[in-house]
């Protein structure tokens, strides 16, 4: 009798783990995990308009870690919690692309992002712009970190300033650059494309303390109408080359707005293959 009453806890300890397990409502569900799913994405832009601050955003609160860094890339890699319908964990590496002139785009890639026969593995690609460049103290390399200090010496000259960055970015991210960076990452599994936008705190500073025109409804739109002919040539190259999942965000790296969203979106697409 004692057999069979063991026989049939164990039965019962077996079906209600089951139960348990798929049960919608369980607390504290295990995250998904990608065993030897990678996540590979490069990010392209000038120093100093936040593209480490991004990375950093998107995995600092688990590991960051910093693996040797290549003569064109500094690459970041990390494991992530992904809370998208059900918990998912996956390891995610940025290649940051940290050639400082136009013409060293022509770049051989970091060995993680390639396959043992050669084959790309980048999923994404996050081109990162911002309104305003890095300012220095005076006579020195420190870097100002208070906003009050950059939005008084922003709308000194507002219009001229900015219009000066984006400029800059212009003659950085230009149309044959643009091509060049897809013929050199498009493979089957290359499937998102960014354009980011950053420092929308400043802006939305420099709006709360009526030192510029334009009001806190209007700051987007008028990011994003100062790329608005980078964010064309951008969505031409995605559709020349059958990506369809591109996207423009105005964020603030500094401020972590908007970054988890942005990049959860951006690899909804990669999540999608493996779930």
């Amino acid at each position: 009798m004692e057999l069979i009453f063991g026989i049939i806890k164990l039965i019962w300890e077996f079906f209600w783990a089951i139960f348990t397990w798929f049960n919608p409502k369980r607390k504290n569900k295990r995250p998904i995990s990608f065993a030897g799913k990678t996540c590979r994405i490069v990010t392209y832009g000038l120093n100093g308009s936040g593209k480490t601050t991004i990375i950093k955003s998107i995995i600092s609160q688990e590991r960051l870690g910093t693996e040797l860094p290549t003569s064109n890339f500094e690459l970041y890699e990390g494991d992530l919690t992904l809370d998208i319908g059900r918990k998912k964990r996956l390891k995610v590496i940025f290649a940051d692309y940290k050639g400082e002139k136009p013409s060293q785009i022509v770049f051989s890639d970091p060995e993680s992002m390639v396959a043992p026969g050669g084959e790309k593995l980048i999923n994404a690609l996050f081109f990162v712009v911002d309104v305003i460049p890095r300012l220095y103290r005076k006579g020195t390399s420190e870097i100002v970190q208070d906003d009050n200090t950059l939005v008084q010496w922003l709308v000194q000259d507002f219009i001229g300033r900015v219009d000066k960055r984006v400029a800059e970015h212009k003659l950085y991210i230009t149309k044959w650059n643009i091509q060049l960076l897809f013929s050199n990452l498009l493979s089957r599994h290359f499937k998102s494309v960014r354009l980011l936008i950053n420092k929308f705190d400043i802006l939305e500073e420099a709006s709360a303390q009526n030192l510029i025109e334009l009001k806190h409804a209007e700051l987007e739109n008028f990011a994003r109408g100062l790329f608005s002919d980078l964010e064309q040539e951008i969505r031409e190259a995605c559709m020349a080359n059958g990506i369809k999942d591109f996207a423009v965000e105005v964020i603030s790296a500094k401020k972590d707005v908007r970054i988890r969203g942005m990049f959860t979106s951006a690899i909804q697409t990669y999540i999608e293959n493996f779930s």
